[in-house]
């Protein structure tokens, strides 16, 4: 068992804890997504496509995952904190939980609880869609965990009931835009404070890249003079997108 290390995404170095999407989602709806561990096969049940689900279509991200899952889904509280606090990278200053999977289980998440109270200098957080565990043990939360509710789940009326922090997500970057919501890119929201967010599912946007490039444009429009490279960091635009985005911003390169 072991943590995963990213940089680019988060713009620094952030450990990740991953178990297999779907499978270990007892709160998942919307966007329950399974991939068979052994050949890869997607099984494509949803409403919003689970981006990490879809990563497990490579092996060695299967595996890694399911060697997490194995290594403690059959020990008692006690058993996966100490399990954690052995593979906790030495280096780690801030770790997401749970960048795919959730907790499976209540003993699991006071482990988890646990582990963030042994590491109070550590900063961690993570989405769920089993905010009633967040609920029955709010209070002992430590304050170096950050967690949001995230919608599209079986536990969803609890969200509001308890004013939870929600992550939502959207169709478009129009329609998160006009929920009012600030749009979190990078997990800038998802890490701190208790401001609820909007998400965009990317997948939706592969679909037709018309809202994708119209918020580049905005952008173009808004910030004339910046440079595109750090204007559209977050959105991962293909050079075609680019240029019709120049374009429509009346922006055409020389």
């Amino acid at each position: 068992m072991k943590f995963t290390e990213h940089g680019e995404f988060y713009g620094q170095a952030v450990w990740e804890w991953n178990l297999p999407a779907g499978y270990t989602c007892p709160g998942a709806k919307d966007c329950v997504s399974t991939v068979d561990p052994s050949t890869g096969k997607f099984d494509p049940k949803f409403k919003f496509r689970c981006y990490a689900a879809v990563a497990e279509r490579y092996p060695g991200v299967r595996e890694a995952r399911w060697k997490n899952y194995r290594a403690v889904k059959d020990l008692g509280r006690r058993e996966i904190a100490a399990a954690l606090c052995v593979a906790m990278p030495s280096k780690a200053l801030h770790v997401r939980i749970h960048g795919s999977g959730d907790f499976f289980k209540e003993e699991y998440f006071l482990a988890w609880l646990d582990v963030c109270r042994h590491y109070p200098k550590i900063h961690f957080w993570a989405f769920t869609k089993v905010p009633n565990l967040w609920v029955a043990h709010r209070e002992r939360v430590p304050s170096n965990l950050i967690l949001q509710a995230s919608y599209g789940g079986r536990f969803d009326h609890l969200i509001e009931e308890h004013h939870l922090k929600f992550a939502k997500v959207f169709p478009t970057w129009k329609a998160a835009r006009e929920s009012g919501l600030p749009i979190d890119t990078d997990d800038y929201y998802a890490r701190q404070g208790t401001q609820s967010f909007a998400l965009v599912d990317n997948y939706a946007e592969e679909l037709g890249y018309g809202d994708k490039v119209e918020e580049m444009v905005r952008r173009l429009k808004d910030s004339p003079g910046r440079e595109e490279a750090d204007l559209f960091r977050d959105l991962s635009p293909t050079p075609l997108q680019v240029a019709r985005a120049r374009n429509m911003a009346g922006k055409a390169k020389p």
